[in-house]
């Protein structure tokens, strides 16, 4: 579980006590329900996850997210329990989740956390698939499969691909304290 504090706001360079109190109030809060798990340094899939095609190995340095998404949570119940794996995009997939956007700035979000799918299945299917954004097989097409799972799972992948993508309270705090200044021009 993830612990949520917020930080102090400062007011010409002094903690503001009312902030500063809410802080404290909030840090002594228990971790919030339904946060992303903590990273575990267990390798492999997890025993619930099919199998991965012969052959397929997960880049080097890569963070792979397994969701599984029960059948009656998707917008297309008769095909069983949803499958994906998903990891961090790169900066030329980011430019073409945006053009996919139109530029849209309500649609970016959603067309970059599709693009992080990498692995998908359906109950169907014997093992995952990598994910076709060429959308030359329809059943790793991604397109198909985040239509098919729904706004409800849909919303969970763009969660975690938030999540996933964003410095943890823990590091803004180590970045605002320790790892920006800003100086006078001379």
């Amino acid at each position: 579980m993830t612990e949520v504090k917020a930080l102090p706001i400062e007011v010409e360079g002094e903690v503001d006590p009312v902030q500063a109190a809410a802080a404290v109030e909030n840090a002594k809060q228990p971790a919030v329900e339904g946060a992303m798990p903590k990273v575990t340094n267990t390798s492999g899939r997890p025993v619930w996850c099919k199998p991965f095609p012969k052959g397929f190995q997960i880049p080097k340095g890569k963070r792979p997210v397994f969701m599984r998404f029960r059948a009656e949570w998707t917008d297309t119940p008769h095909l069983g329990e949803a499958q994906c794996v998903c990891w961090g995009i790169t900066v030329g997939e980011e430019h073409t989740a945006d053009k996919r956007a139109d530029d849209s700035g309500m649609r970016v979000v959603h067309e970059r956390a599709k693009m992080s799918l990498r692995m998908v299945a359906r109950a169907e299917q014997s093992e995952l698939l990598p994910a076709d954004h060429t959308k030359e097989c329809r059943e790793a097409d991604p397109d198909i499969f985040w239509e098919q799972i729904g706004l409800k799972c849909r919303a969970l992948v763009v969660r975690v691909f938030l999540e996933t993508h964003s410095l943890t309270a823990e590091e803004r705090r180590d970045f605002f304290e320790n790892c920006i200044e800003v100086r006078d021009a001379v």
